[in-house]
């Protein structure tokens, strides 16, 4: 009988949108309901369990603040381009300093586009 040494693969793993990439984040990211929340707020919403009531609360609030202040801002945001900068900027902002927070926002499908990790890519 021969043995054989254990040995461990870390793969590597790029992350693409299942539906686009990068170039389409804007026309999937940007888009804010009847009610005014964005789509990442309210895709965010069935994908919570987990999460505590203080945790989902923070996180509408935050999320309620990026969507008028940026994606319905066209004087200080004129482009997509650049409202897709912030909204990665602030969400990275957002996570930074607590890994929980971090590993369940990061989580979050974005509508069919990808995830917010994905979008953080960008």
């Amino acid at each position: 009988m021969q043995k054989f040494a254990l040995t461990t693969v870390v793969p590597t793993t790029t992350y693409e949108p299942y539906s686009g990439g990068c170039s389409h984040a804007a026309s999937n990211v940007l888009t804010v309901d009847a009610s005014g929340f964005s789509v990442i707020y309210t895709s965010s919403t069935t994908q919570m369990t987990g999460w505590t009531i203080s945790e989902k609360n923070v996180w509408k609030n935050f999320c309620v603040k990026f969507t008028l202040e940026v994606i319905n801002d066209n004087t200080a945001f004129p482009t997509a381009a650049l409202k897709i900068t912030e909204i990665i900027s602030r969400i990275n902002a957002y996570v930074v300093y607590y890994a929980t927070r971090k590993t369940k926002v990061y989580s979050i499908k974005i509508g069919i586009w990808g995830s917010i990790e994905q979008l953080c890519g960008c």
